[in-house]
């Protein structure tokens, strides 16, 4: 019974941002983190994700679809949001905030936004 209560506790507090360790704020969609919103951002995404380059610093901010997952959906949504009208990444996408869903993906700094989030 113990080791079940364990789990149970252990369940409601990995949805939690501050469980995942995802401490710094962001701007979702500057997965280049230089501030802006443009194509240099889902090229630096194909690039990480297809070709070796770099980890974004903040893969939730790369998660620009914010589905939980990095991968070709996100530069693809932001491409869409760029050039066909699309809707703009969800939040936090204008102003630095910490992730208001719980995911995976961790945040550890977003220079743009400060050091560790500031």
């Amino acid at each position: 019974t113990l080791v079940f209560a364990a789990i149970l506790l252990a369940g409601l507090f990995a949805g939690s941002p501050a469980a995942l360790g995802q401490s710094a704020s962001f701007r979702r969609g500057d997965s280049n983190a230089d501030g802006s919103h443009d194509i240099s951002d889902a090229v630096f995404t194909l690039l990480h994700l297809f070709r070796g380059g770099g980890e974004p610093p903040c893969l939730d901010a790369a998660d620009a679809d914010d589905n939980g997952l990095l991968n070709l959906a996100d530069p693809v949504y932001l491409l869409s949001g760029l050039f066909r009208g699309g809707p703009p990444p969800p939040a936090p996408e204008g102003d630095c905030a910490p992730d208001p869903t719980a995911d995976e993906l961790a945040c550890p700094s977003h220079p743009p936004c400060g050091e560790r989030g500031g």
